[in-house]
């Protein structure tokens, strides 16, 4: 599935992350009338234009995200991502797995980290600290999810997951 994620960061300014090419933008919308760009500053080898025909052939355009953050467990390394890839893909029992450990702190929010860090550089660097770190001395990582978009994402764009989920976790007794 191809995406593109548009995420307004404050007035007049987006930033646009293209996972095809694992890039970050950011646009100034000021500088856009009439649809056209007058001014953007874009990575060395990507065009505007291979932008805007990557957000044309996307299967969605995500103006949202799901926050989330992931730390060494000496907070030497800290990341914020975008979870969103992560919530495309997962199945039903590993969002639920996810919802019932409180989004953070345990086995299912760490596979959210350990999958993010095929396609995020960052998290894939913290994990090469954790990696050499964990070599001398007790070494981990911490994951945690923000709730509030990740059940914000769920019900604009997987309700019958979030309506199975909050099914599930109302007979659990966690709701």
């Amino acid at each position: 599935m191809k995406a593109i994620s548009l995420v307004v960061v404050r007035e007049g300014i987006a930033e646009v992350f293209c996972p095809e090419h694992v890039h970050t933008v950011v646009v100034d919308i000021d500088a856009i009338e009439d649809g056209n760009i007058q001014k953007v500053e874009l990575p060395p080898g990507i065009g505007f234009e291979e932008l805007v025909a990557e957000a044309m052939c996307a299967d969605y355009v995500d103006f949202g995200g799901i926050s989330a953050e992931c730390h060494s467990d000496d907070r030497v390394v800290e990341v914020e991502f975008d979870a969103t890839r992560w919530f495309q893909e997962a199945s039903v029992d590993d969002i639920l797995d996810l919802a019932r450990c409180g989004w953070r702190g345990d086995i299912p929010s760490d596979q959210v980290a350990i999958k993010m860090a095929d396609v995020n550089e960052e998290i894939a660097e913290m994990f090469e600290y954790v990696h050499i770190v964990g070599k001398r001395t007790t070494m981990g990582f911490e994951c945690s999810v923000n709730e509030d978009d990740a059940m914000s994402w769920l019900a604009d764009n997987r309700p019958d997951v979030l309506n199975k989920m909050m099914v599930e976790l109302k007979r659990e007794g966690y709701i």
